[in-house]
Parts: structure tokens; C-alpha cells; sequence
């Protein structure tokens, strides 16, 4: 191949696939190696999830059988052990959403921001979800925007919750103070922040979202405020 033939061929090649980023590669970037004009930059963290409490592991003793043998008679074919727990989980992840726009566009990083947020809130884990069925919802979910940092409050949990009746109040507590504490070292205050928990939980966050559609929409109108003012400034 003609060595014209090929620049023109690498350079509709970069253009087919710097034309339109999908959301997931704007929030969770690409690194290519041997090219870096490919490669984009993440706009997302996301942290482990880890227990707000001391958890005790549990065992799920197993058998299994061969069922090609036909025949029982001999005791198992395979014996094991499952760990497995139940806890409480803080779970944290952050959008820049300044570099989002950069990659989709303002009106397609709002929308993305939302659902990136929604998929957040609403996903669990897929590991052996046929064995533990851990469907479960989250009790309380605390969104903050801010022009300066991210701020994981991992920090509140350094010392476990202890308690003997359930974990969750305490947690939040914790967590929302953790937060009120945080506010002492940042340079700019949130532009906003809003919680939405169930019924028995004590949230101190004066902005409750009164369900989930409710909570998206909040934080989409104050995403596109904030962005509509960056523009106006700039």
C-alpha cells in the first residue's frame, strides 16, 4: 500500500473514531498505547464499596454430584465452602463533569451525569447473584455538587459503627457528620447538596428529595444552572 494511501487511512481512521464518544468511554476513558491522539480521559472515580461495621464472615457449606455418574451412592463428587456476608455499605463515586461536557457536549453531559447517577444508585454488584439474590435498594444516598473538589467521606467510618440494633441510623449519622466536618477544609462551599432517605432514617441535610425521579431532577437543574453560569462567566 502506498505510503499516502496509508496516512490518509490512519487520519479517516482517528477521525471515524474521535467523531462521537459514547458515555461510557466520556465517563471511564481510553488509553491506547502505541496512539495517545486516541486515547480520552476518564471523567469518573468509583470506589470500592466497603462496610461501615466490623463484619464477622459466614460459610455456605456445598456439596455437589455428577449427574453424567448416575449414581449417588459414593457421596459427593465436590465439597466446599462459600464466605459470604451481610453488611452495611458506603459506596462513593464522583463525576467531573466540567471534562464530561468536554467529551459529549453541555446538554449531553447533563443527561449523561443523571443516568450515570441513576445506574449508580440502582446497580449491584453481579457476583454470584444467582447464590445470594442481593437484590437490595439503597437506604440513603447524598449528592453534593461542588466547584472545587470531590470529597469521599470514607473518613466517617475510620471507626466502625458499633450497635446492636442495626446499623443504618448510626451510619447515616456518622456519615452526615463527616460531611459537616469536611466543609471546614474545602476553599468553596457546594453550590448544593441533597439527601434522599427512607422513613427510618434521621437525615440533618435541609434538602430531601422527596424519591428517586425527584432526586434526578434536583440535581439536573442545578447542573444545568451551574453550567449555564461557567458560560456566562467565561
Amino acid at each position: 500500500m502506498p505510503e499516502k494511501v496509508k496516512k490518509e487511512l490512519k487520519r479517516d481512521v482517528k477521525k471515524a473514531i474521535n467523531n462521537e464518544n459514547t458515555l461510557d468511554l466520556a465517563l471511564f476513558g481510553r488509553m491506547v498505547a502505541d496512539n495517545p491522539e486516541l486515547n480520552v480521559e476518564g471523567t469518573a472515580q468509583v470506589a470500592h464499596a466497603i462496610s461501615t461495621h466490623e463484619i464477622v464472615p459466614e460459610f455456605d457449606y456445598y456439596t455437589a454430584l455428577d449427574d453424567l455418574k448416575g449414581d449417588d451412592t459414593n457421596g459427593a463428587g465436590f465439597i466446599g465452602t462459600s464466605e459470604f456476608n451481610s453488611s452495611t455499605l458506603y459506596r462513593y463515586a464522583n463525576i467531573n463533569v466540567r471534562e464530561l461536557a468536554g467529551n459529549l457536549g453541555d446538554d449531553n453531559a447533563i443527561t449523561g451525569a443523571a443516568d450515570f447517577i441513576k445506574s449508580f444508585i440502582l446497580s449491584m454488584p453481579t457476583g454470584k447473584e444467582n447464590s445470594y439474590a442481593n437484590k437490595t435498594l439503597p437506604n440513603y444516598v447524598l449528592i453534593t455538587v461542588r466547584t472545587d473538589t470531590p470529597v469521599n467521606l470514607v473518613s466517617a467510618f475510620e471507626e466502625p459503627v458499633q450497635s446492636k440494633d442495626g446499623y443504618l441510623k448510626n451510619s447515616v449519622k456518622k456519615l452526615e457528620d463527616e460531611y459537616q466536618s469536611t466543609l471546614r477544609f474545602v476553599l468553596d462551599q457546594p453550590i448544593e447538596t441533597i439527601a434522599l432517605s427512607e422513613s427510618k432514617t434521621e437525615s440533618e441535610i435541609e434538602n430531601q428529595a422527596t424519591n428517586l425521579p425527584d432526586l434526578i431532577d434536583q440535581v439536573t437543574e442545578v447542573l444545568e444552572k451551574a453550567v449555564q453560569d461557567e458560560n456566562t462567566n467565561d
